[in-house]
């Protein structure tokens, strides 16, 4: 009998996990959905779209029971490249807080850009991935948070940057605002930038985790968070910063540069970045849910092991380890080749990358960050190509 019970108690767990995947799928793409809709006409900043984006955000949040919730209003700082000024509007940041179980001056910081940088009459640029799926997954963490009562030993901050897409010139002024008046610490950033499909065929359900100045007592509890199925790959944030921190890629570089440490999650950069066909159809709603999962495991494990962990301050100090980086990148590369037809790659290019390959394997070769960078535009350009051969049968908007 007692087998009987015990059968019992599982299959209804497995009910219970089951139907909670099947409500976060629905939640991500009701949010996907509308960010990513016409009437929204790609959200570009101090847009009519815009406003209707940070109503949504903030309605979601407080609809999930997260009530201390804020516009911050920020100058940008940075001009934009070719223009040589600077936008004359202010960044509106969507900042919301969730609670630690005790007073504590410590902080976890998530993000996830809400604006799209592309303003054109004749075409309309929907920017479900980029980044309207990051921007979903926050707001289902926020009501995983609520729902399950976690208990943490940290603020948990859902952070929306506004114009990061204007040469981040939103999150700046942001996080500023959270070390001047929130919090004392920033122990961690975990920034979301295009985490709604794959980077190319035959990457589907494989994630990047970039990042920056992390201590081995980082290390620890991201480690033992739970993948959820994903396959992860993790890199040091140069490989795909061909210029340093002089060329950016997302919100994280913010935080970096007032000595926070960082995660950059995203999946790559698809053929239809930046494009009309950037659409709700090309997102992957279980890999999205399962990237909302591992970011809730990462809450939930830092209040686990945050006891007996005390270095969480940036580690400036860090011994890139090139030879690991490009193993790693190797295997994306072969993962690529691997699926030529389905990528439209040329018996030249399989070529080009093979050799690449090659050498990164080689365990006599010198990987050099000069050499890492030229293979990852290679492959970013390579694919970004291969958009003419997707975009004459793609169901996206156009």
């Amino acid at each position: 009998m007692k087998r009987v019970w015990t059968i019992a108690i599982v299959a209804l767990i497995s009910i219970n996990i089951s139907q909670a995947g099947k409500l976060t799928k629905k939640n991500l793409q009701k949010h996907v959905g509308f960010l990513a809709s016409e009437e929204l006409q790609g959200r570009f900043p101090h847009s009519e779209g815009s406003q209707k984006a940070r109503d949504y955000i903030t309605k979601s949040l407080m609809d999930s029971g997260i009530t201390d919730i804020y516009i911050q209003q920020g100058k940008p700082i940075r001009p934009l490249p070719r223009h040589g000024a600077f936008p004359t509007f202010p960044a509106n940041n969507i900042i919301a807080k969730y609670p630690a179980t005790t007073a504590t001056d410590k902080c976890i910081v998530y993000s996830a850009h809400y604006d799209h940088g592309h303003k054109n009459p004749k075409k309309f640029f929907p920017g479900a991935n980029d980044n309207a799926s990051g921007v979903a997954a926050l707001l289902e963490l926020g009501r995983q948070l609520v729902v399950n009562k976690i208990q943490t030993n940290a603020n948990i901050y859902l952070t929306f940057p506004d114009l990061e897409e204007l040469y981040i010139n939103g999150s700046p002024s942001m996080v500023k605002h959270l070390l001047d008046s929130e919090c004392k610490e920033i122990i961690l950033n975990v920034n979301l930038d295009i985490v709604g499909g794959a980077f190319f065929a035959g990457m589907e359900g494989h994630l990047l985790e970039l990042s920056s100045g992390l201590t081995a007592d980082h290390y620890q509890f991201i480690d033992s968070a739970d993948k959820h199925g994903l396959n992860i790959h993790s890199s040091n944030i140069y490989l795909i910063e061909p210029l340093g921190n002089l060329v950016p890629r997302s919100d994280y570089s913010s935080f970096r540069a007032s000595g926070v440490p960082f995660i950059f999650y995203t999946a790559g950069t698809p053929w239809y970045y930046h494009t009309q066909y950037d659409s709700i159809d090309k997102v992957d709603f279980d890999f999205l849910q399962n990237v909302v999962f591992r970011i809730y495991s990462l809450a939930k494990n830092y209040s686990v092991h945050a006891p007996s962990l005390t270095n969480f301050s940036y580690n400036n100090d860090q011994t890139l380890n090139l030879a690991k980086d490009a193993s790693n990148f190797a295997e994306i590369l072969q993962i690529y080749i691997d699926n030529r037809e389905q990528n439209h790659l040329t018996d030249r290019q399989v070529k080009r990358f093979s050799k690449y390959i090659k050498k990164f394997k080689d365990p006599e070769f010198k990987a050099t960050k000069l050499k890492l960078h030229k293979s990852v535009i290679d492959l970013i350009i390579s694919v970004k190509s291969s958009g003419k051969y997707f975009s004459k049968s793609s169901t996206g908007t156009k």
